[in-house]
């Protein structure tokens, strides 16, 4: 399940309980009852995220039933860097997904305040989120709506291969999407400092980025206004 907020409408999808009453006609007095019905709780296809900072990748598993987990899909990320390093956890106590999402997501406490997007909450201040994108004020110091053609080109860059964050965890908009619909409240999260003795799936590649010719577009943002999706329909 995944709460999504800010810029869209809030929504819940938490089981709910419905009352079945029968009538006089149906039954004898005696059997006259109100019995609860509880619908059954979703089954989520992945049931875990582990995050490895050593090769910079998070790893989707899916737990078959009374089955061992299989990692099935790998994104390309950028973690904390130095001292803003991004916070592991014990084997034994995962952070748990709120299921709390946002389309698009000011973070004010950092400097420079940036605009984030496809943001999903991990713990306290560290979210899955996509590149940051530049923010400004208009003269009366009001915020100036997200531009989506002036996200962090250098981050993109080095997804998968470095730390780069303030210790949020940055993807492409392809696998923040991705990663923002594929997730459910109560996962949980692992992240670890080293991949030894895991078997990683090969993450998919990343279109490169072409400053010169497209601006400062994510080349994964889906967007019809972005000049790569032009470029493609023109092709």
């Amino acid at each position: 399940m995944t709460t999504e907020s800010t810029t869209t409408t809030a929504f819940s999808t938490e089981p709910s309980t419905t009352t079945e009453e029968t009538t006089a006609e149906e039954t004898t007095t005696e059997e006259m009852t109100t019995e609860p019905t509880t619908e059954p709780e979703p089954v989520y296809h992945y049931s875990h995220i582990i995050v490895f900072l050593d090769v910079q990748r998070a790893v989707f598993y899916h737990t078959p039933e009374g089955g061992k987990p299989i990692a099935e899909v790998a994104l390309r990320v950028s973690t904390g860097a130095g001292e803003l390093r991004t916070p592991t956890t014990p084997a034994d106590k995962p952070f748990i997904l709120s299921g709390y999402w946002a389309r698009v997501l000011l973070f004010t406490k950092s400097r420079p305040i940036v605009w984030v997007r496809y943001a999903t909450h991990v713990s306290g201040d560290i979210f899955f989120h996509s590149q940051p994108y530049d923010h400004f004020v208009d003269e009366d110091g009001k915020d100036v709506p997200l531009d989506k053609s002036l996200f962090n080109l250098a981050g993109y860059n080095v997804l998968g291969q470095r730390t780069i964050s303030h210790g949020c965890i940055r993807l492409a908009m392809r696998d923040a999407i991705f990663l923002a619909n594929n997730i459910h409240k109560g996962m949980p999260v692992y992240i670890f400092d080293s991949s030894k003795d895991y078997i990683i799936p090969q993450a998919e590649s990343l279109p490169p980025a072409e400053s010169y010719t497209m601006g400062r577009w994510d080349p994964t943002d889906m967007d019809p206004a972005n000049p790569y999706r032009q470029r493609e329909a023109n092709n």
